[in-house]
């Protein structure tokens, strides 16, 4: 006696599956042209970073800026507008 079994494919209940995620997910980037501002507002927490080029951040009521350059991050802790000048073309991640 033959029986006809569907062909349907066996995945056991404990396999996972794992998908790159799409694009829309990457964390976005933003170009700053030279001597171009980008108002951050409260941006209290986050990690700006310098991906390429130079940029320059400054807090209000804060006389210490910073300046990065290519691959240095800096993490915001005050609860101020931040404001961010590109010395030169560059290109920035707020993570």
């Amino acid at each position: 006696m033959n029986f006809a079994l569907p062909l349907v494919p066996f995945f056991p209940r404990h396999a996972r599956f794992v998908f790159p995620a799409p694009a829309r997910y990457a964390r976005p980037t933003r170009n700053l042209p030279n001597r171009s501002c980008l108002d951050l507002g409260n941006a209290q927490g986050l990690t700006i970073t310098c991906l390429r080029g130079a940029i320059w951040l400054t807090h209000d009521g804060d006389p210490k800026d910073v300046v990065l350059e290519a691959g240095q991050s800096h993490t915001v802790t005050r609860a101020a507008r931040l404001i961010a000048q590109g010395l030169e073309d560059a290109e920035l991640r707020a993570d």
